[in-house]
């Protein structure tokens, strides 16, 4: 089990992050209160330069959740692959140096051969989600350019 590298991190990869060490990051900023603080699995919906997005995702079902179909999963550990997995929420999403987001992998539970992944299909649902949600984020972290989902998500 290894942590991400930084040229790992794109759209679509999913890696087990430690919240707490985002939240001690002055330069990383969420967008919904109360954050995400449990270590779990985040998904990464967008990458600019040396920065990238990441929403948490859960097990726990709720029918504000969207659910991300396990025909959308790809790699990664066995929980990853057979359990519901569920977006945790559209508004919540943590923005930051993609060094910061390697510091919080350092828990991974996967080696770069088999990183969990996304597919397109399901980033595209990802991306309806997240634009459905924006307006209830507490914050605007900014945005990133043509280099996320489609090049709308941000605020």
């Amino acid at each position: 089990m290894a942590a991400l590298a930084e040229e790992e991190i794109e759209i679509g990869i999913v890696a087990f992050l430690e919240p707490k060490i985002l939240q001690q990051d002055r330069r990383v900023c969420h967008t919904q209160d109360p954050p995400v603080t449990r270590f779990g699995p985040f998904l990464c919906i967008a990458v600019e330069g040396e920065s990238s997005s990441w929403s948490p995702v859960t097990t726990t079902p709720n029918p504000a959740r969207l659910e991300l179909s396990e025909k959308w999963r790809k790699g990664g550990q066995p929980q990853w692959l057979k359990e519901d997995q569920y977006l945790n929420d559209g508004a919540n999403l943590w923005k930051g140096p993609n060094e910061s987001f390697v510091a919080a992998s350092f828990k991974e539970r996967t080696d770069p051969t088999d990183r969990a992944r996304l597919s397109p299909e399901g980033l595209r649902v990802v991306e309806q989600e997240l634009e459905a949600q924006k307006g209830r984020r507490d914050r605007d972290c900014g945005t990133y350019g043509s280099s996320t989902l489609s090049g709308s998500i941000g605020s």
